[in-house]
């Protein structure tokens, strides 16, 4: 990746995308609903535990999946965010 892309991908004035990875116990989960808290977008995971959505630094994202507890992450700087779920007690 260039300089200039990375600098591109860093510009929070305009929307960039954030690759997730979701895992549980160390294994990619797939079928995990994210959806930006800010604009209502939203992504599933693919069967790598993968995703691209929309985000601005500060935007919050939520991860939901069935017999998991939903999980928040904050965007921060980087280009991507990775998130652990925990089952549901």
């Amino acid at each position: 990746m260039s300089n200039s892309s990375k600098e591109n991908l860093l510009n929070f004035r305009n929307p960039r995308s954030a690759g997730i990875l979701v895992f549980y116990a160390g294994r990619p989960q797939p079928g995990v609903l994210v959806y930006n808290n800010r604009t209502r977008e939203s992504a599933t995971s693919d069967e790598k535990g993968r995703y691209t959505i929309a985000v601005r630094k500060n935007d919050i994202l939520v991860f939901e999946k069935s017999g998991f507890e939903n999980a928040h992450k904050k965007v921060g700087t980087m280009p991507t965010v990775n998130v652990a779920l925990t089952t549901k007690n």
